[in-house]
């Protein structure tokens, strides 16, 4: 049974390259299984600067990513690809010429493609959908969706893979993942807003039977990549041996000038953990906050 995905979504219309990046980064570390970044303007000058930043995605995540943006020949198609996305999504209103689209399925492949289709302003049942899986589109981005009959009706029956989009202010997101057509929920709902943790969310759906993505480890046990970043709240009354083994251990899953973030209160020993640190860290006190310490150990 697939894995049913969270896959945030960024609209790079209007914002600065930098602003992408860096929230493309906050979502690939705070638990999402894909992203999804968008920019469906018309001008060349704009689209340039998008797939640059898209390139820049690329080299600065570990998760996948797809591309959604304006396509009116082969060109674009394959500048969108090859910036390291695995999948181009396309507005139905802005699908190209038919030739343009077999060009793309003849060197990618129809998997490559997805259609992003706006379920209110023109709603389409099975039969709808399957025309353009027809003409080479393999799968199907459906947004501004009602759960009622028609809608499961239509993508229980499609040749497509499905995906909706949605702001899950309306709609549940555990119901959504539930439909067994629906791979994945592309929404912005946890962008900015602390108290909307994805992997909390993660944790509730599995708790719910809905088959996702939680990895687990005791410490590092099933840890085997390096890190720029690691962020931990240690068990303090787990024992300073284990504390001491989680901080000193985490050199070994940091890439060279990889950070290590960690709180630990005055009254557990947070300024001899400092000095004992100080040898295999450069350690600097970030914050103190009624007692807390905030600590960055940098692996220079």
């Amino acid at each position: 049974m697939k894995k049913k995905k969270i896959i945030p979504f960024i609209n790079a219309e209007n914002e600065y390259p930098e602003n992408i990046i860096k929230l493309a980064d906050e979502y690939a570390c705070k638990g999402a299984d894909e992203l999804f970044i968008y920019n469906y303007t018309g001008d060349e000058a704009s689209r340039e600067e998008f797939l640059s930043t898209a390139r820049a995605i690329e080299k600065q995540i570990d998760i996948p990513f797809m591309i959604g943006m304006y396509i009116e020949r082969f060109e674009d198609a394959k500048k969108a690809l090859y910036t390291g996305a695995y999948k181009l999504v396309i507005r139905n209103a802005l699908l190209p010429e038919q030739e343009v689209i077999d060009e793309i399925t003849s060197r990618f492949d129809k998997d490559k493609l997805m259609l992003e289709v706006d379920m209110k302003a023109a709603f389409m049942d099975a039969e709808a959908l399957d025309k353009y899986y027809d003409m080479g589109v393999g799968s199907a981005m459906l947004k501004h969706i009602d759960c009622t009959k028609s809608f499961t009706d239509a993508i229980n029956n499609t040749k497509m893979d499905i995906m909706i989009r949605d702001g899950l202010i309306r709609n549940d997101l555990a119901e959504l993942l539930s439909f067994e057509k629906t791979d994945a929920v592309s929404t912005n709902y946890f962008e900015d807003t602390e108290d909307r943790d994805i992997y909390k969310a993660k944790r509730s759906l599995k708790d719910k039977g809905i088959n996702v993505e939680v990895f687990e480890s005791d410490a590092y046990q099933n840890i085997d990549k390096k890190y720029d970043l690691i962020v931990t709240n240690p068990p303090i009354h787990a024992g300073k041996k284990k504390v001491y083994e989680i901080l000193i251990d985490a050199k070994k899953y940091l890439n060279d000038n990889g950070k290590l973030y960690f709180v630990i209160h005055k009254d557990q020993g947070a300024k001899s953990v400092v000095k004992d640190l100080s040898d295999i860290y450069k350690i600097e006190v970030v914050k103190k906050d009624k007692g807390f310490f905030i600590i960055l150990a940098e692996n220079s």
